[in-house]
């Protein structure tokens, strides 16, 4: 593209006059976005590291690189309408302590719109991760309970890294580790045999309910959703165990003989399952989830015993006097140890986690493995990853953990309500999209039930990808639907307004006409130019937000975090606005239109693909 090619080529150009005056050849120049974009429109502080060089102070090299550039002759580019020399496009500044400020010209703003109107699916993608494999573990429910909105801050984050990844050329796989196994499903598969008969005393006896399953309730029966009728089973399940030590006993005994198995056992644990994925999937179905891999614990569990048990032969990890096995992690990684093995030979969490990384690394041939989970697992990843060094699976540098922060809902009231999936405390996330939803319908918008759900969701998204995200977050639903401030339907107005502005003066055939005999090189889909445009200050201020996309994409992957995109949007929509409240588009004056509606256009582009970046699906209308 080519203003991005031009960014270069002044980084280029500049890196020569270091090399001229300095003699230094290792020292690259960088543009960064500034903090205070009132006094320029990018940033060089290439001059404090050649200050260490050249004995001199910084300002007195940003001096001398402005000087060198402004008397120069540069040729950098190919011609074109605005002009082949880079300084058509930068205009460059010391200033104290020695900061090189940059100011975009006319010329360059008016490219920088063609670069997006050309290929706006493309713009400010990098190709930092080319040829790179990069695989994403995100949202991995267990099916023992209803996804709550901690579920959905994991999903929100680990889809918009997808997205992210992907700008930045690598090959990115989408996936999930199915813990379908363990205490906790044995708890669901408990609750159920004892709570769920339809009449009749409680029944502990799994083989009786293999002859008469009509006997039982179901989800259908009972009109209740169906990981929400798991939810129901783990609770009840969880509470016996809990306040029975013989149904503890037989809760555990369940899963000795699930993994011994128990050809009983087994067809209940699959019943419940295949009822809460039924459930889960229609909920991510709501939010648009994808996954490219599902891995299924069940299928990699005794991977994970005979890992371990090769860490014993080879005195990686230690036997305890009963038979547990402990890691040696203290000494070398200085964090605490943790039991790989119980007493009873049963696996835990990490003793899957171990072998589906190995599983991970042989079948994608991944260069990074990536997993997304709460905050609180941070100790327990770090394990995994050195265990997995420790036994040769890969090096510490292969592997990240992204975690993020704690959500809770505050009512219209506000009154916080505190979260807690021991308890049945918790938000689940089809009653949060429902919530958010009846909010806007009765806002007598003319929403009819697809476009409210749309909106909803992409509101919903907004708001909880807006906080960074490690920042615990107190949700309010009435200011994600406000149509002011910082709010997911504030942001999506906005594009609807531009799109229902473009296509107002498309339609219109006077207006056509005239933009038409104005540019003899327009496409009839874009409303292209190949003049170079002399931009009032909103108007600049409205395109100019656009050229620091490709800035944020970078950042937002080197630091694993999308809420940046979300900041930027809030930008431009704010700037878009202000231009749109002050000044009429469409007027008599034709090269003001046109100039207008290219801003407006290109503005939406980028939105668009911002949106996409989050994984946000933009609503026709709000």
């Amino acid at each position: 593209m080519k203003t991005q090619e031009a960014q270069k080529a002044l980084v280029v150009y500049i890196q020569k006059i270091i090399l001229d005056m300095y003699s230094i050849e290792d020292i690259f120049p960088e543009l960064t976005v500034p903090s205070d974009k009132t006094k320029a429109d990018l940033v060089m502080n290439i001059a404090f590291q050649i200050s260490k060089h050249a004995g001199k102070a910084p300002i007195a090299i940003a001096q001398e690189l402005v000087e060198k550039y402004n008397s120069d002759t540069v040729n950098l580019l190919d011609n074109d309408a605005s002009g082949s020399d880079i300084k058509n496009l930068f205009i460059l500044e010391a200033v104290m302590p020695g900061f090189i400020n940059i100011r975009v010209t006319d010329a360059f703003l008016t490219d920088l719109s063609h670069d997006v109107l050309q290929n706006p699916e493309a713009y400010g993608n990098n190709e930092s991760l080319k040829n790179k494999v990069v695989a994403i573990e995100h949202t991995s429910p267990n099916p023992n309970k209803a996804m709550h909105v901690g579920h959905l801050r994991n999903n929100l984050i680990g889809m918009s890294l997808v997205q992210l990844y992907k700008a930045a050329g690598a090959k990115v796989i989408s996936e999930m580790v199915d813990n379908n196994r363990g205490i906790a499903i044995a708890k669901a598969m408990w609750g159920y045999l004892i709570s769920q008969k339809k009449e009749g005393a409680r029944i502990e006896d799994i083989s009786y309910w293999i002859e008469h399953k009509d006997e039982w309730n179901t989800p259908e029966s009972l009109e209740i959703k169906s990981d929400f009728f798991v939810d129901k089973c783990y609770a009840i399940g969880s509470d016996d165990a809990k306040n029975n030590p013989e149904a503890e006993e037989k809760v555990r005994q369940l899963v000795v003989d699930w993994e011994n198995n128990d050809d009983h056992v087994r067809a209940l644990w699959k019943y419940i399952i295949d009822i809460a994925h039924s459930g889960m999937e229609a909920t991510l179905d709501r939010i648009g989830n994808h996954w490219d891999m599902q891995w299924h614990e069940h299928e990699h569990y005794l991977e994970g015993k005979e890992l371990v048990e090769q860490g014993v032969q080879k005195r990686i990890f230690t036997t305890l006097e009963d038979g547990a096995v402990l890691t040696q992690l203290k000494e070398t990684y200085n964090i605490p140890e943790t039991i790989l093995l119980k007493s009873d030979g049963t696996s835990l969490y990490i003793t899957q986690d171990i072998a589906l990384t190995k599983l991970k690394k042989e079948k994608h041939n991944a260069d990074h493995l990536i997993t997304v989970t709460g905050s609180e697992q941070t100790m327990a990843m770090k394990q995994v990853y050195a265990c997995c060094e420790q036994l040769g699976i890969g090096s510490l540098d292969e592997f990240t953990h992204i975690s993020y922060g704690l959500v809770t809902l505050q009512d219209a009231e506000g009154v916080v309500k505190k979260m807690s999936s021991r308890d049945g405390g918790v938000i689940h996330i089809d009653t949060l999209i429902d919530m958010v939803k009846q909010s806007l319908l009765v806002l007598d918008r003319e929403y009819d039930d697809q476009l409210a759900e749309k909106i909803a969701v992409g509101a919903i998204k907004y708001s909880l990808l807006r906080a960074a995200r490690t920042t615990n977050i107190l949700l309010n639903i009435e200011e994600s639907i406000a149509l002011s401030g910082d709010s997911g339907v504030y942001v999506m107005y906005t594009h609807s307004r531009i799109q229902s502005l473009l296509a107002k003066a498309k339609g219109d055939a006077s207006l056509s006409r005239k933009l038409k005999d104005s540019d003899s090189n327009n496409d009839n889909s874009k409303m292209n130019s190949i003049n170079t445009f002399v931009y009032d200050s909103l108007e600049r201020k409205a395109v100019l937000n656009n050229l620091y996309l490709p800035y944020i994409i970078f950042a937002a992957i080197k630091d694993n975090s999308p809420n940046l995109l979300v900041d930027f949007l809030l930008t431009i929509a704010h700037d878009y606005n202000a231009m749109y409240a002050e000044e009429k588009i469409i007027s008599e004056d034709i090269t003001q239109t046109m100039r207008k509606l290219l801003a407006s256009e290109v503005v939406a582009d980028v939105m668009q693909k911002a949106f996409v970046l989050l994984n946000i699906e933009l609503p026709e209308r709000v």
